[in-house]
């Protein structure tokens, strides 16, 4: 029972068994999910976040159970990590995770990426 679900967990419950480009539908299925989610049932970001870090903690261990009867150790049914990828940068523009704001002080102009890779090395 545990590797069915195991199964269904890592393949978004069978749809990375599509023959044709599974990970961009794992993704474009990720981003309906997080829309309905957020936009229709106005769940609270922190507990989209919680979820988040339950099925990345979990997505570890279907993942090697899924694959420890196989040669190919990385499938590509395997779209539980497209759904994650997707989660993360959902996550940065949701405002869920901040920003992260990088300044850099520059003395003089920076026009070119010439003069940028001066300041840097310098």
């Amino acid at each position: 029972m545990i590797k069915n679900f195991n199964s269904l967990f890592v393949t978004m419950f069978g749809l990375g068994k599509i023959k044709f480009m599974p990970g961009t539908f794992g993704s474009l299925a990720t981003v309906v999910i997080l829309f309905y989610l957020f936009h229709s049932l106005n769940i609270s970001s922190n507990v989209i976040l919680i979820g988040w870090i339950i099925v990345f903690i979990y997505s570890f261990y279907a993942v090697s159970t899924y694959t420890e009867d196989s040669k190919n150790k990385d499938p590509g049914e395997i779209i539980i990590d497209e759904f994650l990828g997707q989660s993360m940068d959902a996550a940065f523009f949701a405002g869920i995770i901040p920003n992260v704001e990088i300044n850099v002080n520059v003395e003089g102009n920076v026009t070119t990426a010439e003069d940028l890779a001066e300041v840097i090395t310098d």
